[in-house]
């Protein structure tokens, strides 16, 4: 098939067939490549631990400026992203249940009416003696 044909099958001028044949890359997209390679060498190096922050910085100590967002997006372009590990803590776990201990020192904290002191008011009055004590 010639190439006449083939952009009318598209509906294209020819010109653009031409001009696709002859275009080369921006400096843009060539820099980018460059840097997708070093930002790539950079992240398997780390073990695949290191984040946008930590490769932004890498590169800096290279003497490469560019922007972190350039960085994330071209980490992005790359589907690559830092191992993530979110941090346990305690009483988190909804697979557990809450166990009810036994009371070993034998002291009652229920109430039967409101605003009848417990527990919390006599640290409140001990916190007041503690502040008059301290004035």
């Amino acid at each position: 098939m010639n190439v006449s044909r083939a952009c009318q099958l598209f509906e294209l001028p020819r010109s653009s067939y031409y001009e696709r044949l002859t275009r080369t890359d921006s400096n843009r997209t060539m820099e980018n490549k460059k840097l997708s390679d070093r930002i790539m060498r950079i992240y398997l190096d780390s073990s695949r631990r290191y984040g946008a922050p930590k490769i932004h910085q890498a590169l800096a100590k290279q003497q490469i400026n560019i922007g972190l967002k350039r960085v994330q997006k071209l980490m992005r372009q790359l589907a690559i992203q830092s191992i993530i590990i979110k941090k346990w803590r305690p009483g988190h776990s909804t697979s557990e249940r809450i166990q009810e201990r036994d009371n070993l020192l034998k002291r009652d904290f229920s109430t039967t009416d409101l605003n009848q002191e417990g527990f919390a008011p006599t640290l409140l009055t001990n916190a007041r003696r503690m502040s008059v004590m301290l004035a």
